[in-house]
């Protein structure tokens, strides 16, 4: 999924044969962005078709619990099918900016009334979900130029249904052993994902050593989710029938004008970029509303009195925009010697800039009786299309619709990054050592207010100087030994600086920014044995080290707030460490067995080991007087294993997959509250395909096989430990397997 406020990146938008290389930088380097601390993924897509070539390719698949069975969708717009708001339920273009400004009862109803009476989910049947994707590769040649043009259309439309128990606690009972719930729900759960992207790269190569690409990327997603939220309210001791109706649209274009030089007989390499990316993010008429289940079965919804409380009766609505402007210079000169030697050193230097905007804005409606005096609280007995119809949207009987949206509802963010670096590799016969610095100067402002209005202004102009060396040694010519240091950063996201409040239906909690949030630094130290039995097979064993510097983690604020719902924010621990190790197998399975059969066998596996400690500081917010606990988000070990088939004279191959993830902490808690861990789940999956003639390709395959649950727990008795049949479980459910089949078609 595309998501606006985490690095993250769907790779089903690129056909996977327009993939030309996936990097996988782990040591930092002069060269690379200084923004990360686990690993930084370059993508890099063909350039050149091979050929001119149509390939179309379908794909349809079957989820268990969902697919052909009953469903429930939000109400749905002319576009959705595209993925595409058409403003349907966007706020209208006359709506008032404030319903707290509006002086009559006319406009005040006339507004109420403008919004569509859309709280009903609608049944229908799932289907199956499925996806095709028609690419078009072109050839050409005018001039004695070559013209590459490769276009690529991709479409999904997927659909999951799942049952999700979710529960809190009070603090642990230790006198009589026994948990404090405060409300056992459970969640049906009806979500939808429509995701069309097109991409559509042009090449020029001019001659061997100039080439321009101009590369352009287009993703549109509309993603819908209906929940119905039943069980047990302890607390308030209540049986809940809650619902709530949320659509986001996203788009993402990405458009760059690239250029590849080699002078001087390829001593010379100059590589440079021009982009400019624009992202959205829509959230139109999120509705939420609250109703009890009385003994007879009925359904009393809760309006609330005085002012509105949008996630009990209300609407919501968030729109965000961002505009960024980039641009990168690189030049790399090697020295060749005119003597027979192998001392060629090169140096290389850059300059990098990025310049983006945020406008981030939201509304939050309710509704409440119109008239106290005169309300007819019949009207909650009734059902909600009922109770929301446009007759009782009146200034006496009914109700009327009101505003609670505060100033930190909406902020102004902007982000200023310059980079250069200068780096040098120097070839010392088996020695080689490449080194380098990178200094990024960096402004970050946001603008918002605090929820009473005082305004907030952050201002982040901090200049990171990031060194960084990497050395290797030649043992043999299959094997190589490195060390390497780096030094990176990692500041905080708009999302995570703006003090915007927004209550989670889904989660039952409120996410909130912490505009005191500052950049933490990262020092990282690797050492790794890398053997290759062939340039294809790659033995590595490895450890490291990294130093976090203020860290940023989600946490907890203490406290709670009515019903359970708790807060969560962001805030920068004093300082933690990870150190481990990692072993990675890439090999061929050919020749160990003289079998013609297992030759064709190929094994990939990577695993670590990873012990984190946090030193929260005294600064903390948790409220505990000492914290020994790992790094939020940090697994103890990962693990991923595939064994692939690949016939090339049958045109058959397959593979199954394996991984796994430790137990990683959520959110953090506080003194009375756990922290809230993520456990463990495998996964499971197996894919086969099979070429006939030049053309035609079948594919099968099953994903999420063993469909272990998404499962959030607490330690509750803080032993230490987390028994899956003993602590608090805070969520769980499960999104079953899903069955695939599809062809791909060449002409």
């Amino acid at each position: 999924i595309l998501e606006s406020d985490i690095r993250s990146f769907a790779l089903d938008i690129i056909p996977s044969k327009q993939i030309d290389q996936i990097l996988v930088h782990k040591s930092p380097a002069a060269n690379l962005p200084g923004d990360f601390s686990g690993g930084l993924v370059e993508i890099i897509t063909k350039s050149m078709p091979e050929d001119n070539r149509l390939t179309f390719s379908y794909n349809t698949a079957y989820r268990s619990g969902t697919s052909l069975s009953d469903f429930r969708t939000v109400s749905r717009n002319n576009l959705s099918w595209l993925g595409f708001n058409d403003g349907k339920h966007d706020l209208p273009s006359d709506f008032p900016e404030d319903i707290r400004r509006i002086n009559t009862d006319f406009e005040q109803v006339a507004a109420g009334r403008a919004l569509p009476n859309s709280w009903v989910a609608q049944p229908n049947n799932a289907g199956l979900n499925h996806s095709f994707s028609l690419t078009k590769n072109s050839l050409a040649e005018f001039k004695g130029i070559e013209i590459g043009n490769i276009t690529s259309l991709n479409y999904s439309n997927t659909k999951v249904a799942f049952i999700s128990d979710r529960n809190d606690y009070n603090q642990y009972d230790f006198i009589n052993d026994r948990s404090n719930p405060i409300y056992e729900f459970r969640d049906n759960t009806f979500s939808q994902e429509v995701k069309t992207a097109l991409l559509h790269n042009w090449t020029f190569r001019l001659n061997p050593n100039h080439t321009i690409e101009f590369k352009n990327t287009m993703v549109q997603e509309g993603g819908s989710q209906y929940i119905n939220r039943q069980g047990r309210d302890i607390e308030f001791n209540y049986l809940p029938d809650n619902h709530s109706f949320q659509e986001v649209y996203r788009g993402l274009y990405s458009g760059q004008l690239v250029g590849k030089h080699d002078l001087f007989d390829d001593a010379t390499q100059v590589n440079w970029l021009a982009g400019y990316n624009y992202a959205f993010r829509d959230m139109p008429d999120y509705r939420r509303y609250r109703s009890e289940i009385q003994p007879d079965d009925s359904r009393v919804t809760y309006i609330p009195t005085g002012a509105a409380q949008p996630f009990f009766l209300g609407r919501f609505f968030s729109d965000m925009t961002e505009n960024a402007v980039t641009g990168k210079l690189d030049i790399s000169h090697t020295f060749y010697n005119q003597k027979p030697t192998s001392f060629k050193p090169t140096i290389t230097g850059g300059y990098f800039f990025e310049n983006k905007s945020r406008v981030f804005n939201a509304r939050n409606l309710g509704y409440v009786p119109a008239r106290s005096s005169q309300f007819n609280f019949d009207l909650q007995d009734a059902p909600i299309e009922v109770l929301m119809s446009e007759e009782n949207i009146n200034n006496s009987t009914g109700l009327r619709i009101d505003e609670q949206t505060n100033p930190s509802d909406s902020y102004n963010a902007s982000n200023n990054l310059q980079a250069a670096y200068g780096m040098v590799e120097l070839p010392l016969g088996k020695i080689n050592l490449q080194t380098g610095i990178r200094a990024e100067h960096n402004i970050q402002i946001m603008e918002s207010a605090l929820f009473q209005g005082t305004p907030i202004f952050v201002e982040n102009d901090i200049l990171s100087i990031l060194p960084s060396a990497n050395l290797s040694y030649e043992l043999t010519e299959k094997a190589v030994l490195r060390a390497a240091y780096g030094k990176t950063i990692n500041r905080p996201e708009f999302r995570e600086i703006a003090p915007f409040a927004f209550y989670d239906f889904d989660f039952n909690l409120v996410k909130r920014g912490n505009p005191e949030l500052t950049n933490s630094e990262i020092h990282n130290v690797d050492l790794r044995y890398e053997f290759y039995p062939s340039p294809a097979e790659l033995i590595s064993i490895g450890t490291f080290y990294k130093k976090f510097v203020s860290p940023i983690e989600s946490t907890f604020v203490p406290g709670g707030g009515s019903g359970g719902i708790k807060t969560f924010t962001f805030v920068n621990s004093e300082d933690a460490e990870a150190y481990g190790v990692e072993v990675e197998i890439r090999k061929s399975l050919a020749g160990i067995f003289n079998s013609g059969f297992i030759d064709n066998f190929s094994i990939n596996f990577n695993a670590a080991l990873i012990q984190s400690v946090v030193n929260i500081g005294e600064n903390s917010i948790s409220g505990r007087d000492s914290d020994v606990r790992p790094l939020q988000g940090q697994s103890p070990y990962v693990y991923n294993t595939g064994l692939y088939y690949n016939d090339e004279n049958r045109k058959l191959q397959a593979s199954i997959v394996h991984n796994v993830f430790g137990p990683r902490i959520f959110i953090v808690g506080f003194d009375v509250y756990p922290d809230i861990y993520e456990m463990p789940r495998n996964f499971l999956d197996i894919s086969v395909s099979k070429g006939f003639g030049e053309r035609f390709v079948l594919k099968a395959g099953a994903s999420n096989l063993l469909n272990q649950p998404f499962l959030l727990m607490q330690d509750a008795q803080q032993s230490g430990s987390l028994e899956r049949n003993n602590d608090q479980v805070i969520q769980s459910y499960k999104v079953g397997a899903e069955y695939s089949l599809g062809f791909t078609m060449m002409f």
